[in-house]
């Protein structure tokens, strides 16, 4: 059995795609891809494997609220948990920079804002290069949660340093 190769362009087609008009989220794909070859010296496909790279998480944290207590006592706790699987952890990364880009309102096309984030994130000064960072920090700071897996038990959470 042979395994499907998936490549990045792909996923983000996947994700742009609404209401199953994939040929509009082509076309779109298409043109933020034509602003990144005109905008930059380096491939298009290095720039998007470099900006997901800096994006991917390692730990997702999820909030827990116990719902027994008072409104006032509750109290949050952040679990975290890994994300294992690759593609799952490129997928989230794409999700998270479909979302910077439909919350930055402008008159610019779409394509020229995704393909700003792209170059962005590639040089590393984006806000959500910061934001992996602090949900890492979170889930080192939450790793006594961690105990509930129970591969992890045998392991030793010391690795896990704060910074």
């Amino acid at each position: 059995m042979s395994k499907r190769i998936i490549t990045p362009k792909s996923k983000i087609l996947n994700h742009l795609t609404f209401d199953g008009h994939k040929r509009t989220s082509e076309k779109l794909l298409k043109k933020c891809l034509k602003v990144l070859q005109k905008s930059n010296l380096k491939s298009h496909n290095n720039l998007i494997e470099l900006a997901l790279m800096n994006i991917t998480p390692v730990f997702k944290v999820t909030e827990k609220r116990k719902k027994k207590e008072k409104k006032k006592n509750r109290k949050i706790r952040y679990i975290p948990s890994f994300i294992i699987n690759d593609e799952l952890r490129i997928s989230y990364a794409i999700k998270t920079l479909l979302k910077k880009c439909k919350k930055t309102k402008t008159n610019n096309n779409s394509s020229y804002i995704l393909s700003k984030e792209f170059i962005i994130n590639a040089q590393s000064q984006s806000d959500l290069i910061k934001l992996k960072n602090e949900n890492q920090k979170l889930a080192i700071i939450n790793k006594k949660y961690l105990n509930n897996y129970k591969w992890l038990r045998n392991l030793n959470l010391n690795t896990f340093k704060r910074t």
